[in-house]
């Protein structure tokens, strides 16, 4: 039996509880619940970290590749044949309104009719980066590729994260001072190699980095050295997560409604130090013991990711309305029973041989 990697199923599991924690969320409008909010920007790109420590550091097979790349569209297109489906019929729409242009639109993520169905956004910059995978994968492996690499995502960084923060301060320095004229730093992510998701190729490089340097080559066994990247993963926590929050309360307010509505939220240098401190915290636990519960979840997590708005949809649709509370714990107990119900669906595909593949 393959050995499990005990940190990646941890990471993989908190990932997934922090997106259904942050879809349709039932927190209150304070600082407080907003701050929280704030983390689960770690969700999603800790994702990215974990798919690129995992095949960045194994054998690579063409034909292999091609046929898993292939698989995921099949699965993504069905998925969103799926959610077209159920969310018209949830919301009322008239399938009549949808032209074969539109249909079409929809299936190249460019059209969504105001349907909750831009989480599939993801799984499309996954398959970009599988795209680019067989480009990526020699240079990762031959001598200096991985410097070769860092220069490449550090490129993506000075390209698109660190303007799109400069515009949210400028932008908030622009309401406050109408006289303020500011510089469109933004434009430079023309230059931009690698387009739309560039930033989720940041993620899925740098995960593999850091799952080679520390976790392949074993360089935690000093014991000092290990305190001491603990200590400065969790001031990348600390840091990262303020600065997600302070970005948020400049493009949006530091408190109110606007849950997680930090525009190019995975662009921000605050999201980048968030999830490496967490990455590394877990990571530094890589020898603690299996938990069924954790590796069954850790399985799981594709089939998850994709049915888990169909439950929150309706729970939104119908309960909500019904629901007065709002704040962190009825947040974290529909983010809770969401997981779990995802989960039984996803284990009961899988025992349909026709349709297991689907998740």
């Amino acid at each position: 039996m393959k050995k499990r990697i005990v940190y990646i199923d941890k990471l993989k599991t908190l990932a997934i509880f922090l997106i259904c924690f942050i879809h349709y969320t039932m927190l209150s409008p304070s600082c407080l619940d907003n701050f929280v909010d704030m983390f689960c920007f770690a969700g999603v790109s800790i994702f990215f970290m974990v798919n690129g420590a995992l095949l960045l550091n194994k054998n690579y097979s063409n034909s292999k590749h091609i046929k898993k790349t292939v698989n995921m569209l099949i699965v993504l297109f069905f998925w969103e044949i799926i959610s077209l489906i159920y969310f018209a019929t949830l919301y009322g729409r008239n399938f009549q309104d949808f032209s074969i242009k539109d249909i079409i639109s929809y299936f190249l993520g460019c059209i969504r009719w105001e349907l909750p169905t831009g989480h599939f956004w993801f799984v499309i910059a996954l398959v970009s980066i599988y795209l680019l995978f067989p480009i990526i994968k020699p240079f990762y492996d031959m001598p200096g590729g991985k410097k070769t690499l860092l220069q490449i995502i550090l490129l993506i960084v000075l390209l698109d994260f660190i303007p799109n923060d400069i515009d949210h301060i400028q932008n908030y320095m622009m309401q406050k001072n109408s006289e303020y004229i500011a510089i469109e730093f933004s434009m430079l992510d023309a230059y931009l190699p690698f387009g739309k998701y560039g930033y989720a190729l940041v993620y899925f490089v740098w995960g593999g980095i850091v799952h080679n340097y520390f976790y392949v080559e074993n360089r935690l066994k000093d014991s000092r050295y290990r305190k001491l990247i603990r200590i400065f993963a969790v001031l990348l926590i600390f840091v990262g997560w303020i600065y997600i929050y302070v970005m948020k309360g400049l493009a949006t307010g530091f408190y109110g409604e606007n849950f997680t509505n930090l525009p190019n939220g995975y662009a921000c240098c605050g999201t980048l130090l968030l999830a490496t401190g967490v990455y590394l915290s877990f990571l530094l636990n890589e020898n603690g013991k299996e938990i069924k519960a954790i590796n069954i979840i850790s399985d799981n997590t594709l089939g998850i990711y994709y049915i888990h708005c169909l439950f929150l949809a309706f729970i939104s649709y119908l309960l909500y309305p019904l629901i007065e509370e709002r704040g962190i714990i009825i947040n974290f107990i529909k983010a809770l029973i969401v997981l779990l119900l995802s989960l039984g669906t996803t284990i009961f595909i899988k025992k349909i041989p026709l349709l297991k593949k689907l998740v």
